[in-house]
Parts: structure tokens; C-alpha cells; sequence
């Protein structure tokens, strides 16, 4: 019997997430202040799509996280001088 009521919730744990809509994500990090937010609200309204949108102030801070493994992110704005080191990295 337990093991049914198991099976049970797993299957319905499955239908529950097929049945939900998934929202895309996109997570982007850049420069504080470079994008206005209104912008990337209207990125968000005209493509389906919710941008994570993190922020640092300094370039050493990016390419530090960038050599910690990225943090995840699907876009990450460096300065031209760290672009040659993060291609090495990559």
C-alpha cells in the first residue's frame, strides 16, 4: 500500500510539472546601472522570457566569478581587457 501511495505522488508530481508552463530564463551579468530596467522589462514582455539580471560595480569583480566557474550565467559583459584571459578560460 505504501509503496502505491508512493507511485502515486511521484506520477503526480510528473503531471503537475508537464501540466505547468515553463518561463524561460535568461541571466545576464553586467555592469550596475548599464540597462535601464524598463528595457528589460520590455525584453521580458516581447520575447516570453524572465531575465535574471545581477549587477556588479568593477570588472575585477566579474572576472573573479567568471574564474569561480561563471555563476550559471548565459551572458556575462566584460571589459576588452579580460576578454582574452576569460577565453582561455572557456
Amino acid at each position: 500500500m505504501l509503496g502505491a501511495a508512493a507511485v502515486a505522488a511521484l506520477a503526480g508530481g510528473v503531471f503537475y510539472r508537464a501540466l505547468m508552463p515553463t518561463r524561460r530564463q535568461l541571466r545576464v551579468y553586467n555592469y550596475s546601472e548599464y540597462i535601464d530596467k524598463a528595457v528589460i522589462k520590455e525584453f521580458e514582455k516581447t520575447y516570453g522570457v524572465e531575465v535574471i539580471y545581477d549587477e556588479y560595480e568593477a570588472a575585477e569583480e566579474a572576472f573573479a566569478k567568471l574564474q569561480l566557474g561563471g555563476g550559471g550565467y548565459d551572458v556575462i559583459v566584460l571589459t576588452d581587457a579580460y576578454v582574452p584571459q576569460a577565453l582561455e578560460k572557456a
